[in-house]
């Protein structure tokens, strides 16, 4: 059992629906697994479940912190600037130096 925004769900089971409306995963193909360390792929893989279930936050498996899935900024239709790490939008709008680099799934 994972914890996602709040409540349990089976992972191996059907759970919840897909609030966004948006069942497309297409960014899911860039994703190269083996440029990604143990640690990132556990993070990859509860965004993956967490944006499959239509959730808006996931939990981070290392530090307890909520993490917005693409979802959220998706909806939201631009970078915000704080360099979020599902960000969509290539971080655009970050000012001055970016300090997370794209490993293919995230930023870190």
């Amino acid at each position: 059992m994972e914890t996602y925004q709040h409540r349990t769900v089976c992972l191996t089971g059907t759970s919840g629906t897909n609030r966004s409306g948006d069942s497309n995963m297409s960014w899911e193909v860039s994703v190269d697994e083996t440029k990604l360390s143990p640690d990132e792929m556990l993070i990859h893989q509860k965004h993956r479940t967490a944006v499959k279930l239509g959730l808006d936050m996931y939990i981070d498996p290392k530090t307890g912190a909520s993490v917005m899935t693409r979802l959220v900024h998706t909806r939201r239709g631009d970078c915000c600037g704080n360099e979020c790490r599902h960000c969509p939008y290539g971080h655009k709008n970050v000012q001055g130096h970016k300090t997370k680099k794209f490993n293919t799934a995230f930023y870190v």
